[in-house]
């Protein structure tokens, strides 16, 4: 099942099923084809993280934040390789005690795409988007971290913070419930 969700709403505005056999990666157009999208910022995880799906949200006049993972590989080493030579255009830092842990992110925008391949396809990009998070467990003290990328088509980064949270992309057994 995939939905699209408006999460300053709290509204889930629809959801299709895959079919059998299928995943996420045919259902997403269809949705994207049934909604009125113009003007909104469509966040999706790396298994949406396709240049088609960003054509058609881009057609549809809307923007696009898309989890960049190893489903991508080649546009994953590169996003890597950029955060590597360059200090980011943009930081912002959240911290925040919820759920037992302690959780601080950190958020590095880059618009310079200089050192991105000239043929990447992706229609519009405009920044790529690092999102490192440190949680600490209250009760057992164990710390861990994880690095998330994403690519966008707008320059709306200080919402990923708030788009992007795991908290917020409940899954749920046998149905994905949460943002497209």
């Amino acid at each position: 099942m995939v939905s699209a969700y408006a999460s300053e709403q709290r509204l889930c505005l629809g959801q299709l099923a895959t079919e059998e056999k299928s995943n996420e990666i045919t259902a997403i157009p269809k949705l994207l084809d049934a909604l009125m999208l113009e003007g909104a910022t469509i966040t999706i995880d790396a298994m949406g993280c396709q240049k088609d799906i960003s054509k058609k949200i881009v057609a549809k006049q809307a923007n696009y934040i898309l989890q960049v993972k190893n489903n991508q590989k080649g546009l994953l080493a590169q996003i890597e390789k950029i955060f590597s030579l360059t200090p980011g255009t943009d930081v912002h830092q959240t911290q925040e005690l919820d759920h037992g842990r302690v959780e601080q992110r950190t958020c590095t925008v880059v618009e310079e795409l200089t050192l991105l391949d000239d043929d990447h396809g992706w229609p519009g990009l405009a920044i790529l988007i690092r999102v490192e998070a440190q949680r600490t467990e209250k009760q057992s003290g164990k710390t861990t971290t994880s690095t998330l990328y994403y690519i966008s088509s707008n320059n709306l980064h200080w919402m990923l913070d708030i788009l992007s949270t795991e908290d917020a992309n409940r899954k749920r057994k046998g149905y994905r419930c949460g943002k497209l």
